[in-house]
């Protein structure tokens, strides 16, 4: 496939998170609790793959399932392995309750990640001035922290480009997004709403992605997880 031109990339800012981003894959027990060696050794594990960055608390980490403390201790886990390793790694702080989703983005600031990834508040589907609010609000609680969106197809609101790059003008730590995907023309109205912001992808379509002009994407692999679930 020839890949497509990538000037949309020219003003990138240096901060925005690039490349292969790995995901950390939650292992749990069986009586259901979290198997912690079996998950640092995951981390480990993923941070000599030879990715970019990594990232916990996603949807294969199960952050819908977890305590606060299983929140707090995971996210500190996955701060000092990767601190050892030199690598940068991201944290998502998705909850469905957004003043949980709040505190904890004031608590994982301390452990000065290279971005911080969210989801929108998703018990019922928020409006345009409800997304502004809960988006600027993640701005106010760590002004310097950059932001990248999380929008999967099974979210109850999907924002369009358009609604992104107003966002996107409102809020300025909000630097990227991790978007479903598309077709050609998906790509090409990505390039045009979104210039010099960061699109990450799934990662079973990085390559047509990053041809199309995504700047990350983040794949899952089981395998990478030693007695997974």
């Amino acid at each position: 496939m020839r890949a497509e031109s990538n000037d949309h990339l020219t003003h990138l800012p240096a901060h925005a998170p690039r490349g292969v981003w790995g995901a950390v894959m939650l292992a749990v027990d069986d009586h259901g609790a979290i198997d912690w060696e079996a998950t640092e050794e995951a981390i480990a594990r993923l941070c000599a793959s030879g990715v970019d960055g990594i990232y916990s608390n996603g949807t294969a980490c199960e952050f819908h399932c977890q305590t606060e403390p299983e929140f707090d201790r995971l996210c500190a886990l996955v701060a000092a392995i990767a601190g050892r390793a030199r690598l940068p790694f991201q944290i998502g702080i998705s909850q469905s309750n957004p003043r949980v989703a709040r505190e904890r983005l004031m608590r994982v600031s301390a452990l000065h990640p290279a971005a911080v990834q969210f989801t929108l508040p998703d018990w019922w589907p928020p409006s345009d001035g409800e997304v502004m609010r809960f988006v600027g609000g993640l701005c106010e609680t760590a002004p310097d922290m950059p932001l990248v969106l999380y929008n999967p197809p099974h979210a109850k609101r999907h924002l369009t480009f358009e609604g992104i790059a107003r966002l996107r003008a409102a809020v300025p730590s909000l630097v990227g997004a991790k978007l479903p995907g598309g077709d050609a023309g998906w790509y090409a109205d990505m390039r045009r709403e979104l210039p010099g912001f960061s699109i990450f992808v799934p990662g079973h379509t990085l390559a047509t992605g990053f041809a199309r002009g995504a700047t990350a994407a983040i794949p899952t692999s089981p395998a990478s997880t030693p007695r997974a679930r």
